[in-house]
Parts: C-alpha cells; structure tokens; sequence
C-alpha cells in the first residue's frame, strides 16, 4: 500500500509540474512550449535547466533504466530507497552539499551539535527527509524518474544533482570535478545518475531544439519582486513600493548573469490576463571590481528573458539596453511585461556567426535583423546601400581600437575608432590578457577564455549570491535618484540633496513601471 501511495504521490508531482506555466518578461505575442521539454545530462535528463530556491520547484530526473535503479521505486515503505545530494559549486568558494535521504540516512549523516538531551539540540539543515523533500521514484517506460522539490536554501549558482542508493554518499570528488570526470574513474561510489553541465534536447512533439541559458545547471536565488524593487511610477496601479533592499542574482561558471523577477505584482488584471506594462530599470554596479567604471551592453544580442524552466521564446521578447545620456554612470535596460515571472539573463560575451561578406565593412561582424539603431547600415557597398550579411564560423568578436578596444561586438557601430574583428587574445582567470591569439575558448589554455567580457562578478559573490544595494556607499558607489544632481556620482544622500528635506537619495540601483500598451 505504501508503494502505491508514493506512486499516487508522484503521478500528481508529474501532472503539477506539467501544468505549471513558466512566464516571460515581455511581449503578449510571445508562446510558451506547449509539450514539456527536458535537458541532456551527463547521466540522465532533467526537466528543467534551472531550479529557484523558495520557489517549490518540482525537479524531474529520468535517468537510464538499470537493474538496480529500477529495484528501488517503493523498495522501502513509506520511503524511496534513493538519495539526492545538491551540490553547489559557486566560482571561486568551497562548494556545499544538501542531502535528501531516508529519515535513518539523516540521522546517521547529521553530528550532534549539542551536548545536552537531544530535544535542546536544532537539527542542521544539511539533510532532507525524503518526505519533508517529497521525493519519489517511479518507473516509466525506458527509464526511471526520479523527483523532488528543490529546497529553500540560501546558496545559488552552478549546480549538480547526483542520485546513488539510500545510505551511500555521493562521491566526494564532485565537489571539484564534474560529472563526467568521476564517471570516467574507476574506484567511486556508484552513480545512478549525475547531472550539471547540460545539453539542448528536442521537444518530444517537435525538432525544436532547446538550449540552456547556461552551459550547466543553476540554482537561483529567491525571486526579485519588481513591485518591490521599483521606486517610480506614473500613477497608474498597482503602485511601486520601493521596500526591497537590494536586488539578487547569481553567475553560470562562464559568469553570465541569471536574475529571477516576479512581475505579477505590478501588472494589472483585465479578463484574467495580465496587461502589458512598460518597465525600465538601471544599476551604478561596476562591470568589475577595478576601475569603477559601468557595465555597457551593446547590443539586445546580449540579453535574453527565459522562463522559469530555463526555455527561450519563439518570436524573443523585447529586453533591450536603453543607453540614456540622462543616465551616464549606469547600465540601464528597458523592456515590457504581461506574464506573471520570469529569468534574466546577461551575458559576458557572446560567440556570434555573422559578418559581412563584402564593402567597406568586410569581415566585420554584423546583425542580420538589428533591434537597435535599426537605421543604421552594417555592410554598406562603396556607393553606401546595405550589402549582404552573411553566416560564417562563429567566433568571439571584439574591438580592433578606440574606446572599446577589447570589449564585445556584434555590429561595426559597436567600436567607435575601430573594427568589430573576430577573435582576441586568451584572458586569464584574473582578467589578465595574454598574447595568445583565438577565435574561440577552444584556443586558449585550461583556466583561460577568448577575449575580455563587458563584466565580471564572479570574484564578488558570497556563497553564490550577488547583490545590488538599494542604498550607495562608500564601497558601493551610486547615482542621486532625483532631484537636480540626479544621475550623478555619490557615495552617500548627503551628496544629492539641495535641501534639509530633499527626498533625493544616493541609490545602487533605479526601477521603473511605466505605462501599459494598448
């Protein structure tokens, strides 16, 4: 009976998962994929590319159908006899393990933190009860799945999931190297399934292709609700609220952005759809540690919103930069809402396949379908109409000279004083250029990749966390919200008020809710 009550258990995780509709960041037109898609593992797949921490995530494995696998569905009542193990690999910190396992499995693994009776002493969180977990296993036809909902955890970033029998660890060498290296050894716990770096996989009703955000698995941090996060408005509800004390992000191990957003607390309801809401918003962050200078985004090509499972849409959302001359010292983006949340994505650099095949711009990079300064001409011939741009290997492309030397291009209006050129020099891990020439990551040594990127956050994190101040400081400097010295420097308010009672304040970052479309 147990058996086939964690079976019940399980077909109504499935059918909620299914049911569950993850939301994009902008644009009414946009379609979420109507068949449930899945991610290629190392040892198994995965429904979902990314998982969000307080968010109830439903995690699926369907993972290869062996003997022993398959004998542990319902093996023990009331408990399957599998355990997951999370482990999080932030860049540059120690990685940390979340066990869930069988209640017995946790007590052996949990030391006692006290001396006195057991009933003083808190539990650690490192191990989950199967049930508090609510993991399950059920065989299904070629395969045997494996679920559970992913945990409230205050840890984000790269991510691995490894399955091996009830009361055997995972190995300990995953905390330093990946799936497919400890496959590959010989003396190791066994694996009944690994997953961290992952592979785009056809829909099962379509040869649509599906690619991760990222190249591995990624835990988010807890959401950022936008109706918290925004500080102005333009009177029409719902109103900002501007109570959120910073914003929340983390890195893939290539350092691209990923930043959860809740928009459905700031978008109206109209015959149970949500309108569509202009949103702009703006950060002082540095693109790296030194020089304090801000992070400038080329090009929409680098941004992308995903849903909550990781998946694209098919016509891609409006998330675009919006460089404003009334926001000098701040990156700002602008875009529109009509679903309920979605996933940021920045990325560093970009691998881009397109460039000009002749005229005055040969062998520059260039945007096929532009979405910004969209009059402007990227191949033009030498009578200055619009020639051919044409698909090519992709590489990493970067300025030749002038003010962006070295920095990401993907059209030749992108290097003022020079050429958008494909390939770079190998950069180390501390951001020092080598004079090793590339084209792409490929060329470059272990530790390195091909050229700069327009940030790097993966030294300034804790535990995986990013965060952007509401309030500036000394070692988060910011711009004045308002007021005459509005998108100045500043370290603190007192820089920006002309006033005793001047609300202007010396703020990390800016947001905004708009008007809504017609």
């Amino acid at each position: 009976m147990a058996h086939q009550t964690r079976t019940l258990d399980w077909v109504a995780m499935l059918a909620l998962g299914m049911a569950l509709q993850p939301a994009p960041v902008t644009a009414g037109c946009n379609n979420l994929p109507e068949e449930p898609v899945s991610f290629q593992g190392t040892l198994g797949r995965i429904n979902r590319a990314i998982v969000r921490s307080a968010a109830a995530d439903l995690v699926t494995l369907s993972l290869p159908d062996t003997d022993r696998l398959k004998s542990t569905a319902g093996a023990r009542a009331g408990e399957p006899a599998v355990q997951v193990t999370l482990i999080f690999k932030p860049p540059n910190a120690p990685p940390s393990q979340v066990v869930i396992a069988s209640p017995q499995t946790c007590e052996r693994l949990e030391p006692k933190r006290c001396s006195v009776a057991e009933f003083f002493c808190p539990r650690p969180s490192r191990c989950l009860s199967a049930a508090s977990a609510r993991l399950v296993v059920a065989s299904v036809p070629g395969a045997t799945q494996v679920g559970f909902q992913f945990p409230e955890i205050e840890a984000a970033g790269p991510l691995t999931i490894a399955v091996t029998p009830d009361g055997q660890q995972a190995p300990a060498e995953l905390g330093g190297r990946s799936c497919a290296e400890v496959l590959g050894s010989e003396q190791r716990t066994p694996l009944l399934g690994c997953i961290d770096s992952l592979a785009p996989v056809a829909t099962q009703a379509s040869a649509l292709s599906v690619s991760p955000p990222c190249p591995e698995l990624v835990a988010l941090p807890q959401s950022n609700d936008y109706r918290e996060v925004c500080g102005r408005d333009v009177g029409v509800a719902p109103k900002c609220g501007a109570t959120a004390s910073a914003v929340r992000f983390t890195v893939c191990t290539n350092g691209d952005v990923s930043m959860p957003v809740t928009w459905s607390n700031i978008l109206r309801v109209t015959g149970g759809s949500y309108d569509t809401r202009q949103l702009l918003g703006s950060s002082s962050v540095s693109a790296f540690a030194s020089p304090n200078a801000p992070i400038r985004i080329p090009s929409s090509q680098f941004l992308q919103s995903v849903t909550n499972i990781g998946t694209g849409f098919t016509p891609a959302p409006q998330f675009h930069p919006f460089p404003s001359s009334f926001r000098p010292n701040e990156v700002t983006v602008f875009g529109t809402a009509d679903k309920g949340d979605s996933v940021l994505y920045f990325r560093r650099r970009l691998l881009w396949g397109y460039a000009c095949a002749g005229g005055t711009n040969a062998n520059q990079a260039c945007e096929p379908s532009p979405q910004e300064d969209v009059g402007q001409v990227d191949c033009p011939d030498t009578s200055g109409a619009a020639g051919p741009c044409t698909s090519r290997t992709p590489a990493y492309f970067t300025c030749s000279a002038g003010l962006r030397q070295g920095m990401p291009c993907t059209r030749p209006g992108h290097c003022p004083g020079g050429s958008c050129v494909a390939g770079s020099v190998c950069v180390g891990g501390q951001g020092a250029a080598t004079s090793t020439p590339c084209q792409t990551d490929a060329d470059c040594g272990t530790g390195q990749e091909c050229g700069l990127g327009l940030f790097e956050f993966r030294q300034r994190l804790a535990n995986g966390l990013g965060v952007l101040p509401r309030v500036a400081s000394a070692s988060f400097p910011g711009v004045c919200n308002s007021g005459p010295n509005e998108g100045a420097s500043c370290t603190a308010s007192s820089q920006c008020r002309t006033a005793l009672f001047d609300p202007a304040r010396c703020v990390g970052y800016r947001a905004e809710a708009d008007q809504y479309l017609p």
